[in-house]
């Protein structure tokens, strides 16, 4: 995880850069989500490359089912793809 202020448009903006969570570590990233407030996430990889998976799937199936992420915290997650 990396933690850096980018400029863009004149505008400076804080962003958390991480790897996609494995299926043992999607609570660690929910944890971080939260505790840092990340209104935003953003993925740059697909689920899968070549037939192997690159990224554990951190979100729910559908935007209608709420996603138990960790310690109890239920998230309602919109999905644009």
């Amino acid at each position: 995880m990396y933690c850096v202020q980018v400029e863009v448009g004149g505008e400076v903006g804080d962003y958390i850069v991480t790897q996609g969570p494995l299926p043992d570590t999607v609570g660690a990233f929910w944890q971080l989500v939260l505790e840092q407030d990340v209104t935003v996430v953003v993925m740059l990889t697909g689920e899968t490359e070549g037939g192997k998976v690159k990224c554990h799937r951190y979100w729910p199936d559908s935007v209608h089912t709420p996603l138990d992420v960790c310690d109890g915290y239920v998230l309602h997650v919109r999905v644009d793809r």
